[in-house]
């Protein structure tokens, strides 16, 4: 896997939604066929990828939250975001 650049924002494509499938959370692409079932973990991060914020931004946010957890923060947001990145739901905008 890739790392992805801290620097860079996370944008959501515009054809993405999150839905609630059988009690499943979901990131849907309209027009496109593709879902990818998500953890609560992946949803936070996907809900926090508004086009403002860096990758390190992301995780500086996640770790004030769930400061408990700051150890496997930086990961989980790498491993959601390659897996956005992969199915193109979103973009990085390089600033």
């Amino acid at each position: 896997m890739k790392p992805i650049d801290v620097s860079t924002i996370p944008e959501k494509a515009p054809s993405f939604h999150l839905e609630e499938i059988d009690e499943k959370i979901v990131l849907q692409g309209t027009g496109n066929g593709r879902s990818i079932i998500l953890n609560e973990s992946a949803a936070l991060i996907w809900q926090l990828c508004d086009g403002t914020v860096t990758v390190r931004g992301l995780i500086e946010k996640l770790e004030a939250y769930f400061p408990e957890a700051t150890e496997q923060i930086g990961g989980d947001v790498h491993r959601a975001l390659h897996v956005f990145g992969e199915n193109k739901a979103i973009k990085f905008i390089t600033v």
